[in-house]
Parts: structure tokens; C-alpha cells; sequence
């Protein structure tokens, strides 16, 4: 069963924290429909996605390369960041880790 980790993040103080709650549940829906077993959460709030520097980031990309799981789940790619060359270099990070640990003997 694949392992993936769900992400939510909201930006603006304006915003309400019931966001990051309903991006999850969405995430779960999603990941369900697929038969994935979701085995982390991780959020920010208030928080904009134009920085990594986010403790709910950072706990995702330890978990990951702990080899924790090798799919994260967004509602949206902007959820996960605003900077598109960090999605491409996370997408390449986990895809790299997840080929050496599946490789046949």
C-alpha cells in the first residue's frame, strides 16, 4: 500500500483555520479513492508559501527523507509552495529516494 503524507496551509490571517481542515479532508478523500494509506499530517497557518522556511514544511520534508512516505498529498500545488522550482525540486527528491528503496534485488 503506497504511505503518503497529506499538506494544508493557509496564508493570510484573514483566512480561518477551519481551511486547513477542509484541505485535509479533501487530501483524504483523495487519497482513499486510490486505496493510499495516509500516515503523516502537516500544516501551517498563517503562513505564506512563498518562503520554506515553515515548521509544518520542514517536518514534512525530516518525515520524508526518513523515508516516512514518498507521496504528498495537496489540495493544490500552491498549498505546497508558491515557488515552482522548489515543488520540481521536491517532486525530484522524493521520486529519487522512492526508486532507490523499491529497486528489485
Amino acid at each position: 500500500m503506497t504511505r503518503v503524507a497529506l499538506y494544508a496551509r493557509y496564508s493570510s490571517e484573514n483566512q480561518r483555520d477551519a481551511s486547513i481542515e477542509d484541505q485535509f479532508e479533501a487530501c483524504r478523500r483523495y487519497a482513499a479513492a486510490l486505496s493510499w494509506q495516509v500516515v503523516a499530517s502537516f500544516s501551517d497557518r498563517a503562513i505564506s508559501g512563498t518562503t520554506v522556511h515553515r515548521a509544518g514544511y520542514q517536518n514534512l520534508l525530516a518525515e520524508a527523507r526518513r523515508g516516512k512516505f514518498y507521496v504528498i498529498v495537496v489540495g493544490a500545488l500552491d498549498r505546497l509552495s508558491r515557488n515552482l522550482s522548489e515543488i520540481a525540486r521536491l517532486h525530484d527528491e522524493l521520486q529519487s529516494r522512492a526508486s532507490r528503496c523499491t529497486r528489485s534485488v
